[in-house]
């Protein structure tokens, strides 16, 4: 059956779109060459569509008492914070569409936690904060994946992203009226939360049971923003090799006893470092029984926006070492030659990095 791709919406600068204040760009290779072929993208640059033009003055955030304004450098009096969050409310229908979100960092409108607040009187930089529209779209949206492009270009916070992103997708189509679907939801982001604390699981446990009599749209909007709160921490590699052993050994995939045996194999050469995340998951889905299962924490989002990923942040890391004059061997291995019946053979890459 047909599943509609990803949507993920972005700062439209970051796919080389010169929307700027001085009529620039902010290309992110990452974004624009290996998520924009993969997944649907909504580009929006808040400033421009609320007409200030390219180019235009550049504004910044400005503490005034207890109040935090969004004004242009040049003219403190030319105010813009009602209508950047206006926009929110504009796009409304798009957003609740989204099932995750990529802003500009330290953008006055886009940054997520990076953006330079300045105090009226002495025009010293007081804090950091969040930009006027991305925070009135996570008031909007509180349970929506966010990121920025910089902290997304590291493998383990991209990793954590998309699977947010996936997991989001999900709730997004289930029939919240359903409550052998809801059970099944919440089986599949308890086998997530594992690989971050058991603590997290009987957290999500509780707030489900709590709840499970309401299903309201007060109820399920609490449980899905607790459960990508938590999800929001990045696990370990013994947290992850958890994570998979129970979805291995739980029964939700229907494995003979040789498949088990091979794929418990795997997760051990992964926690002992012999391979890398990246690299496990490409086995799991170049395995037999990869559609037979029925959670996803094997298989956490699309096999071409992995790939994809893997050969971006291969590359990256060639340009950083060659940018440090060091030169890096690739080094071909066939994987998964040792099952019996000599299927999973593919060839990646091995190299130093976390993926």
């Amino acid at each position: 059956m047909f599943e509609p791709k990803i949507k993920i919406g972005v700062s439209f600068c970051l796919l080389g779109e010169r929307v700027r204040y001085d009529g620039s760009h902010k290309f992110d290779r990452l974004v624009a060459d290996v998520l924009a072929s993969t997944v649907e993208l909504l580009p929006i640059c808040p400033e421009a569509e609320i007409g200030m033009g390219v180019p235009r003055p550049p504004i910044h955030l400005v503490r005034n008492g207890d109040e935090v304004e969004a004004v242009s450098v040049e003219n403190k009096f030319e105010e813009f914070m009602h209508s950047l969050q206006s926009l929110a409310n504009a796009r409304k229908h798009d957003l609740i569409s989204l099932s995750g979100y990529i802003f500009k960092s330290k953008s006055p409108s886009c940054g997520l936690t990076d953006v330079p607040i300045i105090e009226l009187k002495s025009q010293k930089v007081m804090n950091l904060g969040s930009g006027v529209y991305a925070n009135s779209v996570r008031e909007m949206v509180p349970a929506l994946p966010v990121e920025d492009e910089l902290r997304l270009n590291n493998w383990d916070k991209f990793h954590n992203f998309m699977e947010r992103v996936q997991l989001f997708k999900a709730w997004q189509s289930l029939d919240k009226g359903n409550s052998h679907d809801k059970a099944k939801f919440h089986q599949n982001g308890c086998i997530h939360l594992l690989a971050r604390s058991r603590r997290f699981v009987n957290e999500l446990n509780n707030l489900f049971l709590s709840q499970e009599s309401q299903n309201t749209s007060t109820s399920n909007r609490n449980y899905i923003v607790q459960l990508m709160h938590l999800l929001s921490e990045i696990p370990s590699r013994s947290g992850h090799a958890r994570a998979m052993r129970s979805e291995v050994c739980s029964g939700t995939i229907q494995l003979s006893s040789n498949e088990k045996e091979i794929a418990l194999q795997q997760i051990d050469l992964y926690e002992n470092r012999e391979i890398k995340l990246g690299q496990l998951l490409v086995r799991f889905y170049e395995s037999p029984w990869h559609n037979r299962k029925t959670s996803n924490y094997l298989n956490p989002y699309p096999r071409d926006v992995l790939l994809s990923a893997m050969q971006h942040f291969n590359d990256r890391h060639q340009i950083l070492n060659l940018s440090k004059e060091k030169r890096s061997n690739f080094e071909s291995v066939n994987y998964w030659a040792q099952s019996t019946n000599g299927l999973y053979t593919n060839s990646i890459f091995r190299r130093s990095n976390s993926y």
